[in-house]
């Protein structure tokens, strides 16, 4: 299933969102097979203001459309989908005419999956296991999506996954 999100469809058909209109969002894909899951981060990415969850995707094909579609600043994607993977996504992902800053998220990541989210050209690795998203208010996500350069940051042990952060 592909959606875009009700507030965006909303927009949409009110016409606005235009370039004066309000402060800039970053605007998120959310890309998980999960229903519940999705569910999950979508509340927690509501709650940020400068949040803008544009579009949802459960499969990794999809995902490629619609980031260039809703031309969006990041893609939250789970490494662990039907078929193709979250690697498959970023590597899609940075060839394209605007690439967005790809965060891949997992309950399985660690040095392994830091090195290999690095060669596919993803910009940081998330657990969901850990309590990121609430107590950190979106850090994470908002320097990944904001950040100008990309610089390599630990997210576990002493080794570290491809983060973004301010020069």
């Amino acid at each position: 299933m592909v959606t875009a999100t009700r507030d965006a469809r909303e927009r949409g058909a009110a016409g606005e969102g235009g370039v004066n209109s309000k402060p800039r969002h970053l605007r998120l894909l959310v890309v998980d097979d999960h229903p519940a899951v999705q569910l999950g981060l979508l509340r927690l990415l509501d709650d940020q203001p400068d949040f803008e969850v544009v579009a949802v995707s459960e499969t990794a094909e999809s995902a490629i459309g619609l980031a260039e579609h809703w031309q969006v600043d990041v893609a939250v994607v789970d490494f662990h989908l039907g078929g193709r993977n979250g690697l498959w996504v970023s590597r899609k992902l940075k060839r394209s005419a605007r690439p967005p800053r790809v965060v891949i998220f997992s309950a399985y990541a660690n040095d392994h999956l830091a090195a290999s989210c690095v060669v596919a050209g993803a910009d940081a690795l998330l657990n969901k296991g850990k309590p990121w998203l609430g107590a950190l208010r979106g850090d994470p996500l908002r320097r990944t999506g904001q950040a100008p350069a990309l610089k390599s940051a630990p997210t576990h042990g002493r080794h570290a996954a491809a983060t973004a952060e301010r020069g």
